[in-house]
């Protein structure tokens, strides 16, 4: 049985939190960015774009046996790294599970604030992309 998104939010934040500085668990989350499968150049249309962020982000999300799987790409190295880190947080989750979670994962681990308001807004909607998505 796959963990609940709370769970795995929990373990991701367990891992990351040996890391004593807030500062390195940005980097070790922006290095995360290769565990999600991106999309090709062409997939990168209007109907994939994120509204609300100020760097370019694409998100395309496909259901399959009832769980949402997630392929991404960004144009900021950074912004990629926290949108991927999102979307590794939702990918393979239940949909109903991915639909209503809403992750503190930033906060818990001392990240967001660490991050200009404006980049915070971007990734809030990244999440509510992921919701809607789920939520068909």
């Amino acid at each position: 049985m796959k963990m609940t998104l709370s769970e795995r939010q929990a373990s991701i934040c367990e891992k990351l939190a040996i890391l004593p500085d807030p500062q390195e668990r940005l980097a070790a989350l922006v290095n995360r960015s290769s565990r999600v499968k991106t999309i090709l150049e062409a997939e990168r249309s209007d109907a994939a774009l994120v509204p609300g962020c100020v760097s370019r982000v694409w998100i395309i999300g496909e259901i399959t046996d009832g769980r949402i799987h997630l392929r991404m790409d960004a144009e900021a190295h950074l912004v990629k790294g926290l949108a991927a880190f999102l979307c590794e947080l939702y990918d393979g989750a239940e949909i109903a599970d991915a639909a209503t979670f809403e992750t503190d994962a930033l906060e818990h681990l001392g990240i967001a604030r660490l991050l200009s308001p404006t980049r915070l807004q971007g990734l809030s909607s990244v999440c509510r992309r992921i919701r809607a998505l789920a939520a068909g």
